[in-house]
């Protein structure tokens, strides 16, 4: 799942490549890339600017279900793509990185590979 909005308080001061979920945890994510940090140069500031300027962005990159797909989403690909995105509204932005509630993305684009990582 790739999110955006605006720069915000959504990494609230959090740098780096991202994280990894544990296997041992009971979670669909796998992971989650900080895009706005790791590639400021491919933000659409640095794209307005030519330029590695402040990201005109918080993207993220959500990988879920790997091994555990089919555990936690059933359905065709339209059910499965609202379950994703509730799965990062619920575990990543509320859970992991305690976003409150009243920031909302301003665009989620889910692409379902059912059999990318196992």
């Amino acid at each position: 799942v790739g999110y955006r909005a605006p720069p915000s308080r959504v990494l609230n001061g959090r740098t780096g490549f991202g994280y990894l979920v544990p296997n041992s945890e009971d979670s669909a994510v796998l992971g989650v890339i900080f895009d706005s940090c790791s590639f400021p140069q491919q933000g659409p500031a640095a794209a307005a600017a030519g330029a590695q300027g402040e990201a005109a962005q918080t993207r993220l990159t959500v990988m879920l279900g790997g091994h555990k797909f089919d555990r936690f989403f059933r359905g065709d690909d339209a059910s499965v793509r609202g379950q994703a995105e509730e799965a990062v509204r619920r575990e990543v932005l509320g859970s992991h990185l305690q976003v409150p509630a009243d920031l909302v993305p301003a665009v989620m684009d889910t692409s379902i590979h059912r059999k990318c990582i196992q």
